[in-house]
């Protein structure tokens, strides 16, 4: 009979089926609950694979994410050291006024360091580089 199954794939959670007939319609009832029943074995087995295949999944993601992250890390910190200032200080004039070389207010540096100068105007000069 083909009628267990489709009232099983009609028939919801909390649904009341009655069966009434004459003839072999009793034994529908015993069909249907074992169609219900292999249908939940069947969802429950269905379920769990799907949990395996998702865990499967998200351990395959966080161990990708991790070798990206690390090859991030090692990608900047090799572009890091790279990174080389290539500054020597120019001879210092002899006819430097001392009066043009004081600090900014606010700026820390040593009071007529000509060199030190040089090295803040060099970073300034970096600094802007790349931020544009």
């Amino acid at each position: 009979m083909r009628l267990a199954p489709a009232v099983a794939a009609l028939a919801a959670p909390g649904d009341l089926v009655i069966t009434l007939g004459a003839g072999s319609i009793g034994g529908v009832a015993a069909q249907v609950v074992a169609e219900l029943e292999r249908l939940h074995v069947e969802s429950q087995r269905i379920l769990a694979q799907a949990r395996t295949e998702a865990e499967s999944i998200l351990a395959a993601t966080r161990s990708d994410a991790n070798q990206f992250r690390e090859e991030l890390k090692q990608k900047a910190q090799a572009e890091a050291a790279a990174v080389k200032y290539n500054f020597t200080p120019a001879p210092r004039p002899q006819d430097l006024d001392e009066k043009a070389m004081r600090p900014e207010p606010g700026e820390i540096v040593s009071k007529n360091d000509y060199e030190l100068n040089q090295a803040i105007a060099f970073l300034k000069s970096r600094t802007l580089a790349q931020a544009n």
